[in-house]
């Protein structure tokens, strides 16, 4: 299979932002993220967004899903910065009742200078 990175020119640069590519190694995908200058003395550089999320999270640890799926299970307090957001918090607008509620399911998200704080801390 050939070496092809994802066109960059297609995607939408400011002034102090840098784009990194990072490989998603269960998939044969690549994710870009936006990173800018942070002023916390233990992360010179952080992603653009706030709040970070599966992809995201998966991306910046190098890992597969299945690996970070299971930490999260196991072990949650092990990542750091991580949000509990259930599933039915993001459309409150639904009306129609759920026959099989999942209470234990969660959607994966992190607050980003709390978790770039922890990945970093933790880099030898």
């Amino acid at each position: 299979m050939p070496f092809d990175l994802p066109p960059l020119a297609f995607v939408p640069m400011t002034l102090g932002t840098e784009m990194r590519v990072f490989e998603l190694f269960d998939e044969a995908e690549y994710h870009i993220l936006a990173f800018r200058p942070c002023s916390h003395p233990a992360v010179p550089m952080r992603p653009v967004k706030e709040v970070l999320f599966h992809r995201d999270i998966r991306a910046l640890l190098g890992v597969r899903a299945s690996t970070l799926d299971s930490w999260l299970h196991l072990m949650p307090e092990m990542v750091g910065g991580l949000r509990k957001l259930r599933l039915g918090e993001r459309r409150p607008e639904k009306t129609k009742p759920t026959y099989r509620p999942r209470e234990t399911t969660h959607r994966v998200a992190a607050d980003c200078l709390s978790f770039m704080v922890w990945l970093n801390s933790n880099q030898n």
